[in-house]
């Protein structure tokens, strides 16, 4: 029988020795006040638990010019506890 994805980020947690820093409303919070205070989306880098390494860092280190995607990345409502498997985010409030 599979575990649920909660399960699933709890073994990892305890195996790699981890623990969280935010909760459901830290993350809610955070897309709130970026889809609501910033003039624009910013880009973002996401790692989750699940992945082994990092993802591609597409010239990160200057100012983008594309937006991210804030509404998919970290949903609203229910589906938020879908961030419990967030390992880190950067984002780059900058935009060409």
């Amino acid at each position: 029988m599979r575990s649920s994805c909660r399960e699933q980020v709890f073994d990892i947690v305890h195996r790699r020795g981890l623990c969280s820093y935010r909760n459901d409303t830290k993350w809610r919070d955070l897309r709130e006040s970026v889809l609501r205070d910033m003039p624009f989306p910013p880009p973002h880098i996401l790692k989750t638990l699940f992945e082994d390494i990092c993802p591609a860092e597409p010239a990160f280190r200057q100012d983008a010019h594309y937006w991210g995607g804030w509404q998919s990345a970290f949903p609203a409502g229910e589906s938020a506890s879908g961030c419990c498997a967030v390992e880190w985010v950067k984002v780059r409030p900058r935009y060409q």
